[in-house]
């Protein structure tokens, strides 16, 4: 298992958002939530990250395939 912290989820996964706005998606539950490492440091389950990733990838795969009505 893989831990990423705050920068690599721009750096790594693309994830442009920023600390404030992660914050409220993991309030709303609809971003993975953070593990608190230490006083001061926290990270996230690449695994669930990637998760996350491939669900709005479906998503928007399904809206493109949805008929026109």
């Amino acid at each position: 298992m893989r831990l990423l912290r705050f920068p690599q989820l721009k750096a790594e996964k693309g994830i442009p958002f920023c600390r404030v706005h992660i914050d409220r998606l993991e309030a709303a539950e609809k971003f993975p939530a953070r593990i608190r490492l230490g006083a001061n440091t926290v990270a996230w389950c690449e695994e669930e990250i990637d998760l996350w990733l491939e669900a709005r990838f479906k998503a928007r795969d399904q809206r493109r395939r949805a008929p026109v009505r």
